[in-house]
């Protein structure tokens, strides 16, 4: 991109953000009060069975696994759950999901000039979404988590047993992700501290957290736009040489190549291809995987250039950990709003995050999940692009 490229993209950039602030300002005085768009959304959106009653703590309902089921997920590191969101609630997550793949005009130029690796994606969709809400904390997802931990046995009914205490679970983040066409995605690798900010734990740790993806878009493995799975990864004795890889901070960025395993380490990276599985999965189907183990995204095997001819494929992701499991405050990058709001530091239990972390087994706690809270970061502003732009540009001018 030449300098006088960058100068018009500046210049269009400024204008736009002006016409969007001009654009608000006039509508603001004919959209209705905040107030009444919440109301308008209550009548109109999901109405969910599962909306909060009056009790303090809300109990989510429970879904077996089978004796085979825990011991694949112990052996290999996942285990597949098909029609796990169905009927209703499937419908309401589906429709959720269209609307935030919805593309503003400020994304757009984002994902332009940033090569973003996914259409979009956002953190904590559920504290808007009624229906993205229910997924996390009022669906059987809680009690399959608490089984994959060891921590519910349902065999015996343990939560009816007043005198004993039970560990508590807490989503720690939530992702909603639109993969599509041409998109980067992210290569071999275990989530970094951005998108799960815990402390690591020791091989063989069978409640260091675990992950729900789970697909709203009907995926072919032949054809890709899912996820790929490399199984027993999360226990392989190499685990932890392999993420060293990708989890120093590189010099050039000032953070790690999370998403560079192929690049950094092609013997790694051949290792992984070596296990790879792919699945053929339908909306609602969902992968319950360690946190540990090493997936990336199955990029699509013939690619759609056209614009309107690409195909977006929408997931969640749902990470939970143990309560007593502590934090880890990175340093390079954007953190979550939870530690500073929180007074929070390095070794720090997940549960003192509180209403940034809230409960989600062996009961959701009601104060929490209605509790207002400081809102991640939007990544795609004007204020971002003018900035970047702006850089590229200095940079151009400093001589050879």
């Amino acid at each position: 991109m030449n300098s006088s490229i960058l100068k018009l993209a500046l210049t269009l950039l400024q204008i736009l953000s002006i016409c969007q602030l001009s654009l608000s300002s006039t509508s603001s005085a004919t959209t209705p009060s905040i107030g009444s768009q919440a109301q308008e959304r209550t009548s109109t959106a999901t109405k969910l069975t599962s909306d909060l009653d009056k009790a303090p703590e809300i109990t989510p309902p429970t879904f077996k696994l089978s004796t085979k089921q825990l011991a694949d997920y112990k052996r290999d590191g996942y285990v597949i759950i098909r029609g796990l969101l169905s009927g209703k609630e499937l419908k309401n997550a589906i429709r959720t999901a269209r609307k935030l793949n919805h593309l503003s005009l400020a994304q757009r130029l984002y994902n332009i000039m940033t090569s973003s690796g996914y259409r979009k994606y956002l953190f904590q969709t559920w504290r808007k979404h009624k229906s993205m809400e229910h997924v996390a904390f009022d669906s059987p997802i809680p009690s399959i988590v608490a089984q994959a931990m060891g921590y519910a046995n349902f065999d015996k009914d343990e939560r009816s047993s007043s005198s004993k205490v039970l560990p508590s679970i807490r989503l720690i983040k939530e992702v909603y992700f639109a993969y599509e066409d041409k998109g980067e995605g992210c290569g071999w690798h275990v989530d970094d501290k951005y998108v799960w900010p815990c402390e690591d734990s020791p091989l063989n740790t069978p409640d260091a957290g675990v992950n729900v993806w789970i697909t709203l878009s009907p995926i072919k493995a032949s054809e890709g736009g899912g996820l790929a799975i490399a199984p027993t990864t999360h226990s392989i004795p190499w685990r932890e040489d392999a993420r060293k890889v990708i989890t120093t901070i590189l010099k050039d960025r000032g953070a790690p190549g999370t998403c560079e395993m192929e690049t950094l380490s092609p013997e790694f990276h051949n290792k992984f291809e070596s296990l790879k599985k792919t699945f053929d999965m339908e909306p609602g189907d969902a992968i319950i995987h360690d946190r540990y183990i090493f997936h990336r995204t199955d990029k699509f095997k013939r690619e759609r250039k056209l614009g309107f001819m690409k195909r977006s494929k929408l997931r969640i992701s749902l990470r939970y950990m143990p309560a007593k499991a502590t934090v880890y405050v990175f340093d390079w990058g954007a953190s979550d709003q939870g530690f500073a709001e929180k007074g929070m530091k390095t070794g720090d239990a997940v549960e003192k995050g509180g209403e940034y972390f809230p409960q989600v087994w062996p009961t959701s706690l009601k104060k929490e999940r209605e509790v207002k809270v400081k809102e991640e970061e939007i990544r795609a502003t004007w204020a971002r692009l003018i900035s970047f732009v702006k850089a590229k540009t200095n940079k151009k001018r400093i001589p050879a």
